[in-house]
């Protein structure tokens, strides 16, 4: 997939890679070395990945909301 991502792409991609990082409870360096490597992947100058992180542990993020917001069946993918 190369194709230039928006923020709210970005926004939901980094979103579905935290959810998926905390969903088994454990904290793993190999899971926030990777979280680490999209985030700087992902960077645009604007992209809040400390509210992300806030929204998740909060749980005030939604899997299906979030990945409904992914317009394309590639993004999703």
């Amino acid at each position: 997939m190369t194709q230039i991502l928006n923020k709210n792409e970005q926004e939901s991609l980094f979103t579905v890679a935290l959810m998926a990082a905390f969903a088994d409870g454990a904290k793993s360096e190999v899971e926030r070395a990777e979280l680490g490597r999209i985030s700087e992947t992902l960077a645009s100058a604007d992209l809040n990945t400390a509210a992300l992180y806030h929204r998740v542990l909060l749980g005030q993020a939604n899997l299906q909301q979030v990945a409904a917001s992914l317009p394309s069946a590639a993004s999703r993918q």
